[in-house]
């Protein structure tokens, strides 16, 4: 879900730019470019690609530095409560209070990814009866055999086998069908030699350029992003710029009288309308919503300079790779490699599991008598600071923090530094059952993805200390008050 969120908004400023690009470029640039824009436009909101390079040492090196040093902040020296013993109100009757922010939003997000798949259902199902339907009726069609027909297919043969057919049923020219291809005419049109070679160019481009496939990747794209408002404008615009591609193809053909032709065929058919929406079910050569645009690109259509072949292309190069590369060691790959990958300390912790894994049960019990004092030192801090407020990722016990960095406060009052990443804690320490819980110990609670993402103090009765919520802060809850994913026991 996080993906496909970052994928929509990377996409949404791609489909905006190249807005933009169209509106001020479009009469200099030829129209097949604008799809491939719009074409790159859905490949980037469908496949997760992206290309990494690798920037400059001393830039990365700038940016690490700067990003390690926030990190660092959260991991400041505490001074001793003694010394500086904040008053917090007290929170028996917050206890009390079962419901808690992480729940709310796990719940909204349950909700929204319900509707979200929901709605995509629903508009699949829906176009693609729609289409599946219409497809049964075209099939009901008849094959069109007169020698003029036949002379064209024969001239336009290749490994696709494109069929011509007439059906009663539609008003004006489509095509439909992506590895057998069908041109279908309507039944009472009566087209002169040149009117005929109109449709007929067109709507083989369309087939040359496999727009029908294009259309059906539109498809898929709107229905999984049917929220995007961009999303609706890219299908109204690539299925303009898709039928002025074609016009452009096939009138740059013939000599110039033959834009009159294309024009007065076009607005015929337009008053007829065609019956089909933007859902890219097929490939239809007149809608009256686009006629305007239509003809005034046609009529001005003209041969492009290399000047704008050259802007067509540099356009392109540049959108590709501003929305496609990735750099390596930008500062969120970089803080997490700094906070999470010190070889030297993943070495030790490794080793400690490794004896400790080895260790009889005779060690294991005198290693637990031995920590015993610092654990119950441990309850006894983090039962003082009952009632601090909450912060999102905040490690401070008098400005707020959030559930690891109040483990890491806490331990950090008694000496022993930890990280401030659940996962990273998790990793670095021993493992225990939990039958073999104890006071001090550290436990972990996972969600439904299940990822780790909440921390607490085991006071050893049988509840927990933890930083709950922004309403409640730290408090005391049952140990079991949500699933438990492991427990750990701090190595000092």
């Amino acid at each position: 879900m996080d993906k496909m969120l970052y994928m929509g908004i990377s996409g949404s400023f791609l489909i905006a730019a190249i807005i933009c690009f169209r509106h001020f470029f479009s009469q200099q640039i030829p129209k097949r470019f604008l799809v491939l824009l719009w074409i790159f436009a859905i490949a980037r909101l469908l496949l997760p690609i992206s290309i990494p390079i690798r920037m400059p040492a001393d830039y990365c090196w700038n940016i690490t530095e700067t990003s390690v040093s926030q990190q660092i902040g959260r991991s400041s020296h505490y001074e001793s409560p003694a010394a500086n013993q904040p008053v917090y109100p007290n929170s028996a009757k917050k206890a009390q209070i079962t419901a808690s922010i992480p729940e709310t939003s796990f719940w909204i997000k349950y909700i929204l990814i319900t509707l979200w798949i929901t709605i995509a259902i629903f508009l699949a199902i829906r176009i693609s009866i729609k289409h599946i339907r219409s497809c049964r009726l075209y099939n009901m069609s008849l094959p069109i055999c007169d020698e003029r027909a036949l002379k064209w297919m024969q001239a336009h043969h290749n490994i696709r086998n494109v069929t011509l057919r007439k059906s009663e049923l539609i008003k004006s020219p489509l095509t439909y069908g992506i590895i057998h291809p069908v041109i279908l005419l309507p039944s009472e049109i009566n087209l002169s030699e040149e009117e005929f070679l109109c449709i007929m160019e067109h709507e083989w481009t369309h087939i040359r350029r496999w727009d029908i496939l294009v259309k059906y990747l539109l498809y898929l794209t709107v229905c999984i992003y049917w929220f995007h408002p961009m999303i609706w404008i890219m299908a109204i615009l690539l299925n303009r710029d898709i039928e002025m591609a074609c016009d452009e193809e096939v009138i740059k053909r013939y000599p110039n009288h033959f834009k009159k032709t294309y024009a007065l065929i076009l607005i015929r058919l337009a008053q007829e309308n065609c019956q089909n929406s933007i859902w890219p079910v097929k490939a239809c050569f007149a809608r009256h919503s686009e006629i305007e645009e239509r003809i005034h690109v046609i009529m001005k259509a003209k041969k492009y300079s290399w000047k704008a072949a050259a802007l067509a292309v540099g356009m392109t190069c540049c959108t590709i790779t501003a929305f496609t590369v990735s750099a390596q060691g930008t500062p969120k790959e970089a803080a997490v490699k700094t906070s999470s990958a010190q070889p030297a300390k993943n070495e030790t912790a490794k080793n400690k599991k490794t004896v400790a894994a080895e260790a009889t049960e005779a060690d294991k019990t005198t290693a637990l008598d031995g920590q015993s004092a610092k654990q119950e030192q441990i309850v006894k801090l983090a039962k003082k600071y009952l009632g601090a407020p909450y912060k999102f990722g905040g490690a401070d016990l008098s400005s707020g923090v959030d559930s690891p960095g109040f483990i890491k406060a806490i331990y950090g009052l008694a000496g022993i530094e930890l990280p401030a990443d659940i996962n990273e804690l998790a990793d670095n320490n021993i493992e225990i059952p939990l039958t073999e819980l104890s006071a001090g110990d550290v436990v972990i609670y996972s969600g439904t993805d299940p990822k780790l993402f909440h921390a607490a103090i085991y006071d050893g009765n049988g509840q927990v200390i933890h930083a709950s919520n922004m309403r409640e802060g730290v408090k005391i809850s049952d140990l079991n008050y949500r699933e438990i994913s492991m427990a750990i026991r701090i190595l000092p």
